[in-house]
Protein backbone atom coordinates (compact mmCIF):
# COMPACT_ATOMS: atom_id res chain seq x y z
CA UNK A 1 0.00 0.00 0.00
CA UNK A 2 1.02 3.53 -0.39
CA UNK A 3 0.90 6.21 2.43
CA UNK A 4 1.32 9.27 3.16
CA UNK A 5 1.74 9.09 6.43
CA UNK A 6 3.04 13.08 7.69
CA UNK A 7 5.70 11.36 9.39
CA UNK A 8 9.13 10.41 10.04
CA UNK A 9 9.87 6.68 10.90
CA UNK A 10 13.68 7.24 10.73
CA UNK A 11 16.29 4.63 10.12
CA UNK A 12 18.22 1.79 11.55
CA UNK A 13 22.36 1.19 11.77
CA UNK A 14 23.05 -1.06 8.37
CA UNK A 15 24.09 -4.60 9.11
CA UNK A 16 27.29 -6.55 8.37
CA UNK A 17 25.83 -8.95 6.47
CA UNK A 18 23.62 -6.27 4.20
CA UNK A 19 24.88 -4.19 0.60
CA UNK A 20 23.93 -0.98 -0.90
CA UNK A 21 22.61 -3.00 -3.80
CA UNK A 22 19.08 -2.33 -5.29
CA UNK A 23 19.25 -5.86 -6.30
CA UNK A 24 19.58 -7.54 -3.02
CA UNK A 25 17.09 -9.34 -1.22
CA UNK A 26 17.25 -8.63 2.44
CA UNK A 27 16.98 -11.90 4.52
CA UNK A 28 15.55 -12.42 8.20
CA UNK A 29 17.76 -14.27 10.29
CA UNK A 30 17.18 -15.43 13.80
CA UNK A 31 20.10 -12.91 14.89
CA UNK A 32 17.73 -10.02 14.04
CA UNK A 33 15.07 -8.90 15.63
CA UNK A 34 11.99 -8.63 13.54
CA UNK A 35 11.52 -5.05 15.63
CA UNK A 36 14.39 -3.34 13.55
CA UNK A 37 13.45 -5.46 10.17
CA UNK A 38 10.58 -3.27 9.91
CA UNK A 39 12.52 -0.11 8.23
CA UNK A 40 15.56 -0.35 6.28
CA UNK A 41 19.38 1.53 6.66
CA UNK A 42 18.73 3.61 3.29
CA UNK A 43 16.16 5.97 5.08
CA UNK A 44 16.12 9.55 6.07
CA UNK A 45 17.45 8.92 9.76
CA UNK A 46 14.88 12.18 11.23
CA UNK A 47 12.28 10.82 13.93
CA UNK A 48 9.27 11.83 15.81
CA UNK A 49 6.03 10.47 18.06
CA UNK A 50 4.32 10.09 15.21
CA UNK A 51 6.85 7.96 13.53
CA UNK A 52 6.73 6.21 16.44
CA UNK A 53 2.97 5.35 16.10
CA UNK A 54 3.58 4.12 12.38
CA UNK A 55 6.44 1.83 13.91
CA UNK A 56 4.18 -0.05 16.57
CA UNK A 57 1.37 -0.36 13.81
CA UNK A 58 3.85 -2.07 11.20
CA UNK A 59 5.03 -4.32 13.73
CA UNK A 60 0.94 -5.05 14.28
CA UNK A 61 0.26 -5.26 10.79
CA UNK A 62 3.43 -7.20 9.80
CA UNK A 63 4.32 -4.67 6.95
CA UNK A 64 8.16 -3.60 5.98
CA UNK A 65 8.88 0.05 4.46
CA UNK A 66 10.19 -0.85 1.17
CA UNK A 67 11.86 2.68 0.03
CA UNK A 68 14.03 2.45 3.33
CA UNK A 69 15.70 -1.10 2.36
CA UNK A 70 17.10 0.70 -1.17
CA UNK A 71 20.12 3.08 -1.87
CA UNK A 72 19.22 5.87 -4.21
CA UNK A 73 21.40 8.52 -4.68
CA UNK A 74 19.14 11.61 -4.58
CA UNK A 75 17.37 9.97 -1.31
CA UNK A 76 13.91 9.43 -0.78
CA UNK A 77 13.20 12.94 0.98
CA UNK A 78 10.03 13.92 -0.38
CA UNK A 79 9.03 16.76 0.75
CA UNK A 80 11.06 19.80 1.72
CA UNK A 81 9.97 22.69 4.65
CA UNK A 82 9.64 26.07 2.35
CA UNK A 83 11.10 28.19 5.74
CA UNK A 84 13.62 25.72 6.90
CA UNK A 85 14.99 24.04 3.90
CA UNK A 86 14.72 20.86 5.76
CA UNK A 87 13.98 17.37 4.02
CA UNK A 88 11.43 14.78 5.24
CA UNK A 89 10.85 11.78 4.12
CA UNK A 90 6.83 11.35 4.20
CA UNK A 91 5.95 9.03 2.02
CA UNK A 92 6.05 5.04 2.00
CA UNK A 93 5.72 1.82 0.08
CA UNK A 94 4.84 -0.49 3.33
CA UNK A 95 4.70 -4.00 2.20
CA UNK A 96 3.64 -7.35 3.91
CA UNK A 97 6.46 -9.25 4.73
CA UNK A 98 5.70 -12.46 3.19
CA UNK A 99 5.33 -10.56 0.16
CA UNK A 100 8.65 -7.94 0.36
CA UNK A 101 10.48 -10.90 -2.02
CA UNK A 102 8.59 -9.17 -4.95
CA UNK A 103 10.25 -6.23 -4.63
CA UNK A 104 12.69 -5.17 -7.01
CA UNK A 105 13.25 -1.61 -6.46
CA UNK A 106 12.21 1.88 -5.36
CA UNK A 107 13.13 5.06 -6.31
CA UNK A 108 12.06 9.22 -6.34
CA UNK A 109 10.67 10.21 -9.42
CA UNK A 110 9.63 13.94 -10.72
CA UNK A 111 6.61 14.83 -12.52
CA UNK A 112 5.50 17.97 -13.87
CA UNK A 113 6.70 21.02 -12.81
CA UNK A 114 9.07 22.26 -9.99
CA UNK A 115 7.83 21.52 -6.37
CA UNK A 116 8.25 20.57 -2.76
CA UNK A 117 6.39 17.49 -2.87
CA UNK A 118 7.98 14.52 -4.64
CA UNK A 119 6.27 10.95 -5.46
CA UNK A 120 8.11 7.27 -5.32
CA UNK A 121 7.85 4.44 -7.22
CA UNK A 122 8.47 0.82 -7.19
CA UNK A 123 9.18 -2.06 -9.28
CA UNK A 124 7.47 -5.38 -8.16
CA UNK A 125 8.82 -9.14 -10.19
CA UNK A 126 5.43 -10.40 -10.06
CA UNK A 127 6.55 -13.46 -11.86
CA UNK A 128 8.82 -14.19 -8.76
CA UNK A 129 5.03 -14.93 -6.80
CA UNK A 130 4.06 -18.09 -5.69
CA UNK A 131 1.03 -17.83 -7.92
CA UNK A 132 1.32 -15.89 -11.21
CA UNK A 133 -2.63 -14.67 -11.85
CA UNK A 134 -6.00 -14.68 -10.26
CA UNK A 135 -7.49 -18.21 -12.43
CA UNK A 136 -3.89 -20.09 -10.64
CA UNK A 137 -4.95 -18.96 -6.98
CA UNK A 138 -8.70 -19.89 -7.29
CA UNK A 139 -7.87 -23.18 -8.63
CA UNK A 140 -5.00 -24.15 -6.22
CA UNK A 141 -7.33 -23.21 -3.10
CA UNK A 142 -7.52 -25.65 -0.99
CA UNK A 143 -10.76 -27.35 0.16
CA UNK A 144 -11.83 -27.71 3.70
CA UNK A 145 -14.23 -29.81 5.25
CA UNK A 146 -15.84 -30.68 8.69
CA UNK A 147 -18.02 -33.39 10.20
CA UNK A 148 -21.51 -32.41 10.32
CA UNK A 149 -22.41 -33.47 14.04
CA UNK A 150 -26.27 -33.38 12.83
CA UNK A 151 -26.18 -35.63 9.92
CA UNK A 152 -23.93 -37.85 12.26
CA UNK A 153 -26.98 -38.21 14.84
CA UNK A 154 -29.63 -38.64 12.21
CA UNK A 155 -28.81 -39.67 8.61
CA UNK A 156 -26.10 -40.98 8.79
CA UNK A 157 -26.17 -42.71 12.00
CA UNK A 158 -27.01 -46.19 11.08
CA UNK A 159 -24.28 -46.37 8.39
CA UNK A 160 -21.22 -45.15 10.74
CA UNK A 161 -22.61 -47.46 13.44
CA UNK A 162 -22.18 -50.61 11.11
CA UNK A 163 -18.81 -49.60 9.94
CA UNK A 164 -17.80 -49.34 13.53
CA UNK A 165 -19.72 -52.91 13.97
CA UNK A 166 -17.63 -54.64 11.37
CA UNK A 167 -14.89 -53.38 12.25
CA UNK A 168 -14.68 -54.45 15.81
CA UNK A 169 -16.12 -58.01 14.91
CA UNK A 170 -12.46 -58.37 13.13
CA UNK A 171 -10.87 -57.62 16.57
CA UNK A 172 -10.02 -60.72 18.69
CA UNK A 173 -9.36 -59.20 22.26
CA UNK A 174 -8.36 -55.01 23.11
CA UNK A 175 -4.66 -53.95 23.72
CA UNK A 176 -3.17 -50.34 22.78
CA UNK A 177 -2.37 -51.09 19.59
CA UNK A 178 -6.15 -52.14 18.84
CA UNK A 179 -7.47 -49.11 20.54
CA UNK A 180 -5.28 -46.58 17.96
CA UNK A 181 -6.54 -48.43 15.40
CA UNK A 182 -10.13 -48.24 16.44
CA UNK A 183 -9.50 -44.27 16.88
CA UNK A 184 -7.97 -44.11 13.31
CA UNK A 185 -11.18 -45.74 12.31
CA UNK A 186 -13.72 -44.34 13.85
CA UNK A 187 -12.36 -40.80 13.11
CA UNK A 188 -12.46 -42.27 8.93
CA UNK A 189 -16.01 -43.98 9.39
CA UNK A 190 -17.54 -40.44 10.90
CA UNK A 191 -16.28 -38.81 7.75
CA UNK A 192 -17.31 -41.14 5.14
CA UNK A 193 -20.53 -40.87 6.82
CA UNK A 194 -21.15 -37.58 7.65
CA UNK A 195 -18.24 -35.60 5.87
CA UNK A 196 -19.36 -31.71 4.12
CA UNK A 197 -17.28 -29.16 2.91
CA UNK A 198 -16.75 -25.62 4.47
CA UNK A 199 -18.32 -22.89 2.36
CA UNK A 200 -17.28 -19.80 3.43
CA UNK A 201 -20.12 -16.85 3.02
CA UNK A 202 -19.69 -14.05 0.68
CA UNK A 203 -19.76 -10.73 1.78
CA UNK A 204 -22.58 -8.37 0.74
CA UNK A 205 -20.61 -6.65 -2.01
CA UNK A 206 -19.75 -9.72 -3.57
CA UNK A 207 -22.65 -11.09 -2.91
CA UNK A 208 -24.22 -8.31 -5.28
CA UNK A 209 -21.37 -7.59 -7.19
CA UNK A 210 -22.56 -7.30 -10.90
CA UNK A 211 -25.62 -5.29 -9.57
CA UNK A 212 -23.26 -2.40 -7.86
CA UNK A 213 -20.82 -2.49 -10.37
CA UNK A 214 -22.78 -1.31 -12.85
CA UNK A 215 -24.57 1.17 -10.76
CA UNK A 216 -20.52 2.05 -9.88
CA UNK A 217 -19.94 2.71 -13.57
CA UNK A 218 -22.74 4.59 -14.12
CA UNK A 219 -21.91 7.07 -11.30
CA UNK A 220 -18.31 7.15 -12.12
CA UNK A 221 -19.94 8.17 -16.27
CA UNK A 222 -22.12 10.93 -14.73
CA UNK A 223 -19.56 12.14 -12.61
CA UNK A 224 -16.60 12.45 -15.74
CA UNK A 225 -19.26 13.74 -17.61
CA UNK A 226 -20.10 16.42 -15.10
CA UNK A 227 -16.80 17.82 -14.69
CA UNK A 228 -16.06 18.13 -18.16
CA UNK A 229 -19.83 20.19 -18.48
CA UNK A 230 -20.82 21.66 -15.64
CA UNK A 231 -24.44 21.98 -16.77
CA UNK A 232 -28.30 21.52 -14.87
CA UNK A 233 -28.97 18.77 -16.56
CA UNK A 234 -25.58 16.50 -16.22
CA UNK A 235 -25.77 17.93 -12.66
CA UNK A 236 -29.10 16.10 -12.04
CA UNK A 237 -27.84 12.77 -13.71
CA UNK A 238 -25.16 12.55 -11.31
CA UNK A 239 -27.52 12.86 -8.25
CA UNK A 240 -29.78 10.26 -10.00
CA UNK A 241 -26.65 7.89 -10.48
CA UNK A 242 -25.58 8.66 -6.80
CA UNK A 243 -28.85 7.95 -5.45
CA UNK A 244 -29.52 4.94 -7.27
CA UNK A 245 -26.15 3.50 -6.36
CA UNK A 246 -27.00 4.49 -2.48
CA UNK A 247 -29.99 2.68 -2.68
CA UNK A 248 -28.57 -0.67 -4.28
CA UNK A 249 -25.99 -0.57 -1.31
CA UNK A 250 -29.43 -0.99 1.01
CA UNK A 251 -30.72 -3.21 -1.20
CA UNK A 252 -27.72 -5.44 -1.18
CA UNK A 253 -27.16 -4.95 3.01
CA UNK A 254 -30.69 -5.95 3.73
CA UNK A 255 -30.73 -9.10 1.39
CA UNK A 256 -27.36 -10.07 2.95
CA UNK A 257 -28.68 -9.52 6.47
CA UNK A 258 -31.97 -11.03 5.67
CA UNK A 259 -30.57 -14.47 5.19
CA UNK A 260 -28.90 -14.54 8.41
CA UNK A 261 -32.33 -13.43 10.16
CA UNK A 262 -34.20 -16.32 8.17
CA UNK A 263 -31.96 -18.62 10.26
CA UNK A 264 -32.58 -17.42 14.00
CA UNK A 265 -36.26 -18.05 14.61
CA UNK A 266 -37.38 -19.90 17.85
CA UNK A 267 -37.18 -23.08 15.89
CA UNK A 268 -33.51 -22.84 15.02
CA UNK A 269 -32.92 -22.08 18.38
CA UNK A 270 -34.27 -25.03 19.37
CA UNK A 271 -33.39 -27.53 17.58
CA UNK A 272 -29.91 -26.22 16.36
CA UNK A 273 -29.28 -23.83 19.29
CA UNK A 274 -25.24 -24.04 18.97
CA UNK A 275 -25.24 -23.28 15.29
CA UNK A 276 -28.03 -20.39 15.21
CA UNK A 277 -26.03 -18.71 18.21
CA UNK A 278 -23.26 -18.87 15.91
CA UNK A 279 -25.13 -17.29 13.00
CA UNK A 280 -25.71 -14.56 15.90
CA UNK A 281 -22.67 -13.43 16.67
CA UNK A 282 -21.99 -13.36 12.64
CA UNK A 283 -24.63 -10.79 12.82
CA UNK A 284 -23.38 -9.04 15.46
CA UNK A 285 -19.58 -8.39 13.66
CA UNK A 286 -21.75 -6.20 10.99
CA UNK A 287 -21.05 -5.61 7.36
CA UNK A 288 -17.65 -5.70 7.88
CA UNK A 289 -16.63 -8.10 10.57
CA UNK A 290 -14.76 -10.16 7.72
CA UNK A 291 -12.02 -7.48 7.48
CA UNK A 292 -11.23 -7.56 11.29
CA UNK A 293 -7.17 -8.14 11.43
CA UNK A 294 -5.92 -11.18 13.63
CA UNK A 295 -3.48 -10.10 16.30
CA UNK A 296 -0.12 -11.01 15.47
CA UNK A 297 1.53 -14.34 17.11
CA UNK A 298 4.85 -12.88 17.56
CA UNK A 299 6.42 -13.45 21.29
CA UNK A 300 9.18 -11.87 23.44
CA UNK A 301 11.16 -14.47 25.33
CA UNK A 302 12.16 -13.91 29.01
CA UNK A 303 14.88 -11.96 27.51
CA UNK A 304 13.16 -9.73 25.77
CA UNK A 305 14.20 -11.33 22.25
CA UNK A 306 10.88 -11.48 20.06
CA UNK A 307 10.56 -14.59 18.09
CA UNK A 308 11.28 -14.16 14.24
CA UNK A 309 9.41 -17.39 12.44
CA UNK A 310 6.93 -19.81 13.69
CA UNK A 311 9.19 -22.38 15.82
CA UNK A 312 10.62 -19.71 17.64
CA UNK A 313 7.13 -18.37 18.36
CA UNK A 314 6.52 -21.92 19.23
CA UNK A 315 9.36 -22.65 21.43
CA UNK A 316 8.81 -19.60 23.11
CA UNK A 317 4.91 -19.93 24.06
CA UNK A 318 5.97 -24.12 25.43
CA UNK A 319 8.80 -22.18 27.93
CA UNK A 320 5.89 -20.16 29.12
CA UNK A 321 3.10 -22.92 29.46
CA UNK A 322 5.45 -25.36 30.28
CA UNK A 323 6.01 -23.46 33.71
CA UNK A 324 2.20 -22.46 34.35
CA UNK A 325 0.64 -25.88 33.70
CA UNK A 326 3.26 -27.79 35.89
CA UNK A 327 3.44 -25.63 38.90
CA UNK A 328 4.98 -27.66 41.80
CA UNK A 329 3.01 -26.91 44.90
CA UNK A 330 4.45 -28.02 48.10
CA UNK A 331 2.32 -29.42 50.75
CA UNK A 332 2.75 -29.90 54.40
CA UNK A 333 1.72 -33.21 55.49
CA UNK A 334 1.64 -33.03 59.10
CA UNK A 335 -1.07 -30.45 58.28
CA UNK A 336 -2.67 -33.31 56.44
CA UNK A 337 -2.24 -35.75 59.22
CA UNK A 338 -4.49 -33.14 61.49
CA UNK A 339 -7.48 -33.39 59.12
CA UNK A 340 -10.07 -35.82 60.31
CA UNK A 341 -9.89 -39.15 58.87
CA UNK A 342 -12.62 -41.50 57.66
CA UNK A 343 -13.43 -45.00 56.86
CA UNK A 344 -11.74 -46.69 54.04
CA UNK A 345 -13.97 -46.41 50.78
CA UNK A 346 -12.54 -49.56 48.88
CA UNK A 347 -14.52 -49.32 46.27
CA UNK A 348 -13.02 -46.24 44.64
CA UNK A 349 -10.20 -48.88 43.56
CA UNK A 350 -12.62 -51.00 41.44
CA UNK A 351 -12.11 -50.51 37.63
CA UNK A 352 -14.74 -48.39 35.88
CA UNK A 353 -17.36 -51.02 34.98
CA UNK A 354 -19.96 -50.46 31.68
CA UNK A 355 -22.59 -48.40 33.47
CA UNK A 356 -20.02 -45.79 34.38
CA UNK A 357 -18.38 -46.04 31.14
CA UNK A 358 -21.53 -45.75 29.24
CA UNK A 359 -22.91 -42.32 31.76
CA UNK A 360 -19.55 -40.60 31.35
CA UNK A 361 -20.21 -40.84 27.50
CA UNK A 362 -23.44 -39.12 27.37
CA UNK A 363 -22.54 -36.60 30.11
CA UNK A 364 -19.98 -35.27 27.94
CA UNK A 365 -21.43 -32.00 25.75
CA UNK A 366 -21.27 -32.11 22.24
CA UNK A 367 -19.90 -29.82 19.63
CA UNK A 368 -16.64 -29.56 21.41
CA UNK A 369 -12.84 -29.33 20.27
CA UNK A 370 -11.74 -32.72 20.02
CA UNK A 371 -8.01 -33.55 20.82
CA UNK A 372 -4.66 -35.27 18.75
CA UNK A 373 -6.84 -38.12 17.29
CA UNK A 374 -9.74 -35.86 15.86
CA UNK A 375 -11.80 -37.68 17.90
CA UNK A 376 -14.79 -36.03 18.70
CA UNK A 377 -17.73 -36.70 21.84
CA UNK A 378 -20.24 -36.75 19.21
CA UNK A 379 -18.71 -39.98 17.55
CA UNK A 380 -18.36 -41.45 20.72
CA UNK A 381 -21.69 -40.81 21.60
CA UNK A 382 -23.42 -42.17 18.35
CA UNK A 383 -21.10 -45.76 18.51
CA UNK A 384 -22.87 -49.38 18.63
CA UNK A 385 -23.06 -51.03 21.67
CA UNK A 386 -20.15 -53.63 21.29
CA UNK A 387 -17.82 -50.50 20.79
CA UNK A 388 -18.59 -49.05 24.44
CA UNK A 389 -18.42 -53.04 25.46
CA UNK A 390 -14.28 -52.24 23.59
CA UNK A 391 -13.84 -48.66 25.60
CA UNK A 392 -15.07 -50.40 29.44
CA UNK A 393 -12.50 -53.04 28.61
CA UNK A 394 -10.28 -51.02 27.28
CA UNK A 395 -10.29 -48.50 30.33
CA UNK A 396 -10.44 -51.28 32.68
CA UNK A 397 -6.79 -53.03 30.92
CA UNK A 398 -5.59 -49.16 31.61
CA UNK A 399 -6.63 -49.47 35.05
CA UNK A 400 -5.54 -53.01 36.12
CA UNK A 401 -2.19 -53.19 33.68
CA UNK A 402 0.81 -51.41 34.47
CA UNK A 403 2.31 -52.07 30.91
CA UNK A 404 -1.16 -50.97 29.16
CA UNK A 405 -0.58 -46.82 28.18
CA UNK A 406 -1.72 -44.74 25.55
CA UNK A 407 0.83 -42.06 24.30
CA UNK A 408 -2.56 -39.46 22.98
CA UNK A 409 -3.41 -39.45 26.81
CA UNK A 410 -0.54 -37.88 27.83
CA UNK A 411 -0.25 -35.16 25.44
CA UNK A 412 -2.88 -32.09 24.77
CA UNK A 413 -2.89 -29.50 22.00
CA UNK A 414 -2.36 -25.96 23.45
CA UNK A 415 -4.48 -23.08 21.70
CA UNK A 416 -4.05 -19.72 22.70
CA UNK A 417 -6.67 -16.39 22.51
CA UNK A 418 -5.76 -13.05 22.93
CA UNK A 419 -7.54 -11.55 25.52
CA UNK A 420 -7.89 -8.14 23.61
CA UNK A 421 -5.94 -5.99 25.95
CA UNK A 422 -1.96 -5.43 26.56
CA UNK A 423 0.62 -5.99 24.60
CA UNK A 424 0.61 -8.67 21.81
CA UNK A 425 4.23 -10.09 22.19
CA UNK A 426 3.75 -11.00 25.86
CA UNK A 427 2.49 -14.45 26.64
CA UNK A 428 0.55 -13.26 29.77
CA UNK A 429 -2.02 -11.39 27.47
CA UNK A 430 -3.10 -15.16 25.68
CA UNK A 431 -5.68 -17.05 26.72
CA UNK A 432 -4.73 -20.78 26.93
CA UNK A 433 -7.49 -23.70 25.86
CA UNK A 434 -5.88 -26.76 26.24
CA UNK A 435 -7.68 -29.39 23.90
CA UNK A 436 -7.43 -32.76 25.60
CA UNK A 437 -7.90 -36.28 24.37
CA UNK A 438 -11.63 -37.74 24.58
CA UNK A 439 -11.31 -40.88 25.81
CA UNK A 440 -9.07 -39.42 28.57
CA UNK A 441 -11.75 -37.31 29.34
CA UNK A 442 -13.73 -40.25 29.74
CA UNK A 443 -11.45 -41.46 32.36
CA UNK A 444 -11.13 -38.34 34.05
CA UNK A 445 -14.95 -38.02 34.40
CA UNK A 446 -15.25 -41.26 36.22
CA UNK A 447 -12.79 -40.12 38.64
CA UNK A 448 -14.33 -36.70 39.16
CA UNK A 449 -18.22 -38.76 39.66
CA UNK A 450 -16.16 -40.84 42.55
CA UNK A 451 -14.53 -38.24 44.16
CA UNK A 452 -17.82 -36.15 44.61
CA UNK A 453 -19.70 -39.10 45.77
CA UNK A 454 -17.39 -39.56 48.37
CA UNK A 455 -17.02 -36.22 49.42
CA UNK A 456 -21.13 -35.84 49.67
CA UNK A 457 -21.10 -38.94 51.70
CA UNK A 458 -18.37 -37.94 54.27
CA UNK A 459 -19.61 -33.98 54.20
CA UNK A 460 -22.90 -32.12 54.84
CA UNK A 461 -24.72 -30.71 52.10
CA UNK A 462 -24.31 -26.99 53.68
CA UNK A 463 -20.43 -27.34 53.89
CA UNK A 464 -20.13 -28.85 50.45
CA UNK A 465 -18.07 -26.60 48.32
CA UNK A 466 -17.74 -27.14 44.01
CA UNK A 467 -17.08 -24.70 41.20
CA UNK A 468 -18.83 -26.54 38.70
CA UNK A 469 -21.85 -28.72 38.91
CA UNK A 470 -22.00 -33.03 39.95
CA UNK A 471 -20.97 -34.40 37.05
CA UNK A 472 -18.71 -31.99 35.29
CA UNK A 473 -14.90 -32.12 34.98
CA UNK A 474 -13.37 -29.65 37.14
CA UNK A 475 -9.60 -28.39 37.16
CA UNK A 476 -9.53 -30.39 40.66
CA UNK A 477 -10.52 -33.94 38.89
CA UNK A 478 -7.85 -33.46 36.18
CA UNK A 479 -5.36 -32.78 38.46
CA UNK A 480 -6.43 -35.47 40.84
CA UNK A 481 -6.76 -37.98 37.73
CA UNK A 482 -2.86 -37.25 36.40
CA UNK A 483 -1.51 -37.40 39.87
CA UNK A 484 -3.73 -40.73 40.78
CA UNK A 485 -2.79 -42.38 37.10
CA UNK A 486 0.83 -43.37 38.02
CA UNK A 487 -0.10 -45.71 40.83
CA UNK A 488 -3.90 -46.75 39.66
CA UNK A 489 -2.87 -49.90 39.62
CA UNK A 490 -2.12 -50.42 42.86
CA UNK A 491 -4.61 -48.04 43.76
CA UNK A 492 -4.52 -46.76 47.66
CA UNK A 493 -8.38 -46.86 49.07
CA UNK A 494 -8.79 -43.34 48.89
CA UNK A 495 -10.96 -41.47 52.16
Amino acid sequence: MGADINASIGSRALDNNETNNNNAEFKETLNISPQHLLIGPCANPKTNNKGNLYINLLSQLDLRAASTYFQNDNGYDTWINPATQEKYQLDHFLIPRKQFKLVKNVRKIYYGTTSNHLAIKITLNIKKGKHKNFATTTNSAKKRFRIDNTTLRGKGKNLFQNKVSDFLTSKTSPSPNTFEEFESFVVDAAKECAEVEIVARKDWFAENELELLLKIELRNRAQKTYDQDTTTENKTKLQDTRKSLRKAVRIAKRKWMRKYADKCKRKNFNHTPKATWDIVHDIMKGFQGHYKNKAQKQFKDPNGIIGTDDHTNADIIQQYYQNVFNQEVNIDQNEINKLFQHQYNYELGDPPSHQEVSKAIKRTASEKSPGETTVTTDMLKNLPPEAFDFLTKIIQQYWTNPECDFKTWHIVLLSIIYKGKGDTKDPKNWRPVCLKETSAKILSSIISQRLLKQIKKNRSPNTIRTCRMPGSLTYNSQYSYHKETPWKRNLCPLC
